[in-house]
């Protein structure tokens, strides 16, 4: 096996070096939520998670959706494989949901759709096309490093069933949550509707952490994602 040494996580540095403007992100990201579409979900059925094509390489790096994931959201220093690039032997990454950092292999670590499969299923994709929904499965809007045991928790609840016990997770899950279901037009219920204000408010408070490649609001580089989902849905932010 060889090695080498590449730093990761190089997609945050403009995050770090401007201070988030915590009012106007927590503004824009509750403007976002008023975007969705509010309804009931009907019973489940017909869901199977194999109708989620899942860690596809959609965006041509010649990486899975994983893998990109893991490197774009490490903290420090990942080893790869020198003759298999997107293979990542051991790193470091830090999980929102629970505060906890791992180091290690990435095979004791779960990369999180946290719009879960099920729930874009109940919420719109039982109506998509395979590509669709393999687009969705391993959109990097909607991919989150996680301690296993948290994820497994989390399951497929929505906003509404489900919140991080820390509320300095809150930020960055509203936003992900919101931005993913407004690119691909899924519904909110209401109990949903109400989980995602209670956190996009959480965005005002200086206590909110993120992690690399995931851009918290109230930064130009979520702003520019926030307006590249509306373009692509022909909305206007104002």
């Amino acid at each position: 096996m060889v090695w080498v040494v590449v730093l990761a996580g190089c997609g945050m540095l403009a995050d770090e070096e401007v201070e988030p403007d915590r009012a106007e992100g927590a503004r824009v990201l509750l403007g976002l939520l008023e975007f969705l579409e509010v309804e009931e979900e009907p019973p489940r059925e017909g869901y199977q998670r194999d109708l989620f094509p899942h860690w596809s390489d959609i965006s041509g790096s010649g990486c899975t959706a994983r893998q990109d994931a893991l490197l774009a959201q490490a903290i420090g220093l990942v080893q790869r494989d020198l003759v298999r690039p997107c293979v990542i032997v051991e790193g470091d990454w830090y999980s929102p949901f629970d505060g906890s950092t791992y180091s290690g292999p990435p095979a004791e670590i779960d990369v999180d759709h946290v719009v879960a499969l099920a729930e874009a299923w109940d919420s719109g994709a039982r109506d998509w096309t395979t590509a669709r929904r393999e687009q969705f499965a391993n959109d990097p809007l909607n991919l989150l490093v996680t301690d296993r045991q948290t994820n497994r928790d989390k399951a497929d609840l929505d906003a509404g069933e489900w919140k991080p016990d820390r509320g300095d997770a809150w930020c960055v899950t509203a936003s992900m949550m919101i931005l993913t279901k407004l690119r691909y037009e899924m519904t909110i219920d209401r109990a949903e509707y109400d989980g995602l204000r209670e956190m996009a408010r959480r965005c005002e408070r200086p206590d909110q952490r993120t992690v690399p490649g995931v851009p918290l609001p109230g930064t130009p580089e979520f702003l520019g994602t926030a307006r590249a989902v509306l373009d692509e849905r022909g909305l206007d932010l104002g």
